[in-house]
């Protein structure tokens, strides 16, 4: 899933790769950079569960 620079406070063109997750500590995160629309993140969703084998 693409996600271009200035969306959610990127500074670079992005991409999410939904098929490669990892799981991390909500204390590990240092500080939030911006918030990526909510059109997007539907996006993002339907490409992880898709990874997953859910049907949604």
């Amino acid at each position: 899933m693409a996600l271009p620079a200035g969306m959610g406070g990127l500074a670079l063109n992005s991409v999410a790769l939904c098929h490669q997750l990892t799981t991390l500590e909500r204390s590990k995160l240092e500080q939030c950079l911006g918030e990526v629309p909510e059109a997007h993140i539907k996006q993002v969703e339907a490409g992880v569960l898709l990874a997953l084998g859910i049907e949604f």
